[in-house]
């Protein structure tokens, strides 16, 4: 009786996904809408957008709101793993977001994020005057810049973050926007809008960039948005 149970459960294992018509004809009009919801709604630099180094655009925290209350959802967040090690200087946070559905009480999505002081940002500060920190200069990481006004030159050392401690709640809160973008692009059909959303916005960046910007722009782009920017540099 054992085997035939367990022959039974392996059978069942094996049986492939099956895809229903009314699945994807919903999945279907979800995308349709959200691409719709995307171009009116979504607002460019605050919703979304590139950043310096960054070439493809991304969806940021009021965005990824956005989305999710258009699915009736709200976040519920878990810490997975908190560090705070005093000792190390390392504080670091891993997140995980559930969307809950307003109508139904289930989870209909799930995100991670993660923040922490490895992340120069965050665990790294550039000071005049690093004695002030008790700390010696020689052999600091250096830069300079220049007053326009005066031309006088200023001289800015890297240190560790001396407001340590103010960071447990900062790198809490950036985890935990993280995890709700994560969760929101994983939506049914957000994905594919958002492919069609940032592939317009890199087009427009592109036609509007000096030739000698235009190739950084295409290496920084990805995917089916780097094809479109070739496509169209190449009708040109």
């Amino acid at each position: 009786m054992g085997d035939e149970s367990q022959e039974l459960a392996v059978r069942q294992e094996a049986l492939p996904v099956r895809l229903e018509r009314k699945a994807l004809e919903v999945l279907e009009q979800n995308i349709a809408l959200l691409e719709d919801f995307t171009a009116k709604v979504l607002v460019p630099d605050v919703d979304y957008g590139r950043v310096k180094g960054i070439g493809q655009p991304f969806l940021q925290e009021p965005g990824a709101s956005k989305i999710i209350n258009a699915f009736k959802c709200y976040a519920r967040h878990r810490v997975l793993k908190e560090t705070v090690d005093p000792d190390q200087g390392l504080i670091s946070y891993i997140i995980e977001v559930e969307l809950v559905s307003r109508e139904t009480d289930k989870v209909v999505g799930t995100g991670i994020g993660t923040a922490s002081t490895t992340e120069g940002k965050y665990g790294l500060r550039w000071v005049d005057d690093p004695e002030e920190y008790g700390i010696d200069p020689e052999g600091l990481r250096t830069r300079t810049r220049t007053n326009d006004r005066t031309g006088e030159v200023y001289t800015s050392y890297r240190i560790q973050n001396p407001d340590w401690g103010d960071l447990v709640h900062t790198l809490l809160s950036m985890a935990s926007k993280r995890a709700e973008t994560d969760a929101a692009k994983g939506l049914p059909g957000v994905s594919t809008a958002l492919v069609i959303l940032f592939a317009g916005a890199l087009l427009l960046a592109w036609m509007s960039a000096d030739p000698q910007d235009r190739f950084r722009i295409v290496l920084g782009a990805s995917g089916q948005a780097a094809h479109l920017l070739l496509l169209v540099s190449a009708l040109l």
